[in-house]
């Protein structure tokens, strides 16, 4: 069914005892067309066969059909069509079909395109289609801009309808952003109120979720992809995917003084491609994120389906997609398992097994990546790749594309086919917008954004006609054109041009009829786009967690490479200390040896050996070195997840677990080693000698992992990350504590993992660690040094999420 093929959706459990909106309900109808005529054909029966032999309770006298062709089976409020005959093809939107639930308004063919053609049209007993409503520019009303069908539903004065994606659901909703029992509508005298049916992807009443909500006459409720406008006594619902309009009203944004975007202006509607370019820092990316909802603009307002995206953007983004340039699936998943953890994470947790891997299966098509479906992505050309990354947007089925410079990097046959590939999205009334430098992708798009420096319209209107706007012969001339001029003289052009009045001036006069009688214009426009709510999902944090620990284990468990080379470090290290080691050296020294150290004023702490700090370093050589490239490598991949509603905390827990995990490995390979060549106390203040060693280290290395998390998620790059290691574990090993290191040392060394660690390990081994001697230690000891290194690993990885919080776009 094409890149944007309407999910299927199976059966499910009934919905539970309720007084259902019946009484009224009329048969569904089947519309069979032949050479001969239309007849209608109620669907009353629980099974019916269609064919030509007279005995099937649907005949169609037809050479294109087959003797007992297909069935349909009632299955909730829907039928199930099966195809029976083997030789003679039904098609469903071109395709053959032979398992399928009906949808309102489905088409199936038999004999496409010969004499004996056969047309079978369903029609919902429950959807009535009122007709289809088409985007201009400047639409604000949500329901403008729309290219799809609306259905509308009449509503009883009492009663109660459960809306979802079961077919056994009152108001079937046909998409996987949609729980099966999604929420439940109950009227009482004609007064509805609807509520959430179990945790959700959410309910929105007028652009805020809402868990349990009356509604009022002209109320829009946006249910996954789906909105729902409230009459008197009816309800008009469409899937908006097929219909999204985006408008942008003088989107600006300051950095300092410094100006980035400059009241820029435009439209993009369904089916076309809209192109994004300009000179190098004219704002694009800037833009991009403006218009994707990751860095709001300074002033102006972004619009889809005439609602607010900063405003209402938790309603919306089940219509949005992004692809940004870099790669945003694990470059070590094989392709299947990388868009099988997408869309575990971004479809509802009700979504089974066999629905999540059809839709992987869909895209995987749909995009001729079905035949590298176990290839490992790093191994994939950089078009497929690419492919890939928008194979993984189109999970959700956006109605919204954005796509960030798609064919940078590509030959020119890989960039025909991404660019291909769009136009394929677009047909199938998606809207498109791409950010692109590319020649022939420019030339090969609906209309054009040119951007000057400094964010302002240099132009907008068809590529074709650029050219002559320009007086120029070769696309690529138009670029040194404008840098040789200001850029504020190609506004000014830009604004006395026909064009102008074509692209722009409708949209800026249908928003100020609108905002008549409101505040003023300049207000409206310099007031900042604020977010409303926070980024929900359609998933809870307890499986964002699940799926993310599972995702970042397989992704380093398939990194043979690298884990071996973690894995590596524990016994070569163990063997480097092995042949230093001695016996004694986690033992305490003889009396005898502390009586004379006093009596020479050298303080009996320094009588430790110094395999103790060798270890507790290597220890946080281990949490830090494992940690630090974790977050950064894949960032991209974090910021797009985020704004499908990744949220930090299972995000970065999932990199805690797996990394801890790693650390608990090395240090017990470590252990093991030294408990070889070095005698260790079998009894320690607590537990079994080697068991607190073992704890203190693996604490030590938990402390360090939150220190490389907090680098890894700080800096821009991975070599960054790992080229700041020694300079933050050189601090450790100077201030690792003990005497002769002066007031100002000892305090620095509060802050120090190895201090809290190594003097731990001295408790155990009943070795002195202060100025004076000490004749044993108690438990509490031991159990403060290691609640400090427990407190200083909580407050680093805090940090850590601090920091990637904070991260908004790379």
């Amino acid at each position: 069914m094409g890149l944007m093929s309407d999910e299927k959706v199976d059966g499910a459990s009934g919905a539970g005892s309720r007084n259902p909106v019946s009484g009224r309900e009329r048969a569904a109808l089947l519309h069979i067309t032949t050479s001969q005529g239309e007849t209608v054909v109620p669907l009353i029966e629980d099974e019916l066969a269609i064919g030509r032999l007279a005995k099937n309770e649907v005949t169609i006298d037809s050479e294109a059909v087959d003797d007992v062709h297909a069935r349909l089976v009632r299955e909730g409020n829907s039928f199930r069509f099966h195809q029976l005959s083997e030789r003679l093809p039904t098609l469903l939107d071109g395709k053959p079909v032979d398992d399928y639930l009906l949808q309102p308004d489905d088409e199936l063919e038999i004999g496409a395109n010969t004499d004996h053609a056969v047309t079978l049209v369903y029609e919902s007993p429950r959807s009535i289609v009122i007709g289809d409503l088409r985007a201009t520019p400047g639409t604000s009303t949500e329901e403008a801009g729309a290219a799809g069908k609306v259905w509308r539903l009449d509503l009883p004065a009492n009663g109660t309808l459960i809306l979802g994606r079961s077919p056994d659901c009152d108001l079937i909703l046909p998409a996987l952003m949609v729980s099966r029992h999604h929420a439940r509508l109950d009227i009482v005298n004609g007064r509805p109120t609807m509520s959430e049916i179990g945790h959700t992807s959410g309910i929105y009443v007028n652009g805020k979720r809402h868990h349990h909500q009356e509604i009022a006459v002209g109320d829009i409720v946006r249910v996954g992809p789906f909105k729902i406008e409230f009459g008197d006594d009816t309800i008009e619902y469409k899937d908006d995917r097929q219909s999204v309009q985006l408008d942008a009203h003088h989107v600006s944004r300051m950095i300092g003084r410094k100006q980035i975007l400059d009241g820029i202006t435009f439209s993009a509607s369904p089916g076309e491609v809209l192109a994004i370019a300009g000179t190098s820092g004219a704002g694009k990316s800037t833009l991009l994120y403006a218009l994707t909802g990751i860095i709001p603009p300074t002033s102006g307002r972004i619009m889809v389906n005439g609602a607010d995206l900063y405003e209402r953007f938790d309603a919306l983004q089940p219509l949005l997609g992004y692809v940004p340039q870099k790669d945003i699936l694990p470059l070590t998943l094989p392709v299947e398992r990388a868009l099988h953890y997408v869309a575990r994470l971004r479809l509802p947790s009700d979504v089974s097994r066999e629905e999540l891997d059809e839709r992987v299966d869909d895209v995987m098509r749909s995009l001729d990546l079905h035949d590298r479906r176990d290839v490992i992505l790093g191994s994939l050309s950089g078009g497929q790749q690419k492919r890939a990354s928008i194979a993984a947007e189109l999970i959700g089925r956006p109605g919204l594309f954005f796509l960030d410079e798609p064919t940078s990097g590509l030959d020119p046959g890989l960039a025909r086919r991404v660019t291909q590939i769009i136009r394929g999205m677009a047909e199938e009334h998606s809207t498109v917008i791409v950010i692109s430098h590319d020649v022939e992708g420019i030339q090969a798009a609906d209309r054009l954004v040119l951007l000057a420096s400094g964010g302002k319209v240099a132009y907008i209107g068809p590529p074709e006609e650029a050219l002559e706007y320009f007086e120029v012969d070769d696309f690529a001339e138009v670029y040194p054109k404008i840098e040789a001029e200001d850029s504020e003289v190609w506004r000014e052009r830009f604004v006395e041009s026909e064009h102008y009045k074509t692209e722009v001036l409708p949209l800026l006069t249908h928003r100020e009829e609108e905002e008549s009688g409101e505040e003023a214009d300049d207000e409206e426009h310099d007031a900042p786009a604020v977010v409303v709510g926070r980024r929900q999902s359609t998933v809870s944090i307890g499986r964002q967690f699940s799926v993310s620990v599972q995702r970042y284990a397989e992704t380093m468990w398939r990194d043979r490479a690298t884990l071996m080379v973690l894995l590596a470090q524990a016994p070569i290290i163990g063997l480097l200390f092995v042949l230093i080691a001695k016996s004694t050296d986690f033992a305490p020294p003889p009396q005898a040896a502390i009586d004379v150290a006093i009596d020479l004023g050298i303080p009996a702490a320094k009588l430790a050996a110094p395999l103790i700090i060798m270890a507790v370093v290597a220890a946080t050589w281990f949490g830090a070195f494992n940690a630090s490239k974790e977050i950064v490598k894949e960032l991209p991949i974090f910021l797009r997840d985020r704004l499908s509603g990744m949220r930090v905390l299972p995000y970065l827990l999932s990199k805690v677990i797996v990394l801890a995990a790693l650390c608990v490995v090395q240090t017990t390979i470590l252990v093991a080693i030294l408990a070889v060549r070095v005698d260790m106390p079998s009894s320690g203040v607590l537990v079994w000698g080697p068991l607190e060693i073992w704890i203190s280290l693996t604490l030590a290395a938990f402390a360090a992992l939150g220190i490389g998390l907090l680098i890894s998620a700080s800096v821009g790059n991975p070599d960054r990350a790992q080229s700041l290691i020694p300079i933050i574990l050189i601090p450790q090993m100077i201030f690792i504590g003990g005497p002769g290191l002066g007031s100002a040392g000892q305090f620095i060394s509060n802050f120090t993992t190895t201090r809290w660690a190594g003097e731990a390990i001295k408790i155990t081994a009943g070795i002195p660690y202060q100025e004076e001697a000490t004749s044993g230690f108690a438990s509490s000891d031991l159990l403060i040094h290691w609640a400090a290194l427990v407190v200083m690993a909580a407050v680093l990885i805090a940090l850590s999420g601090v920091q990637l919080w904070r991260r908004r776009a790379e």
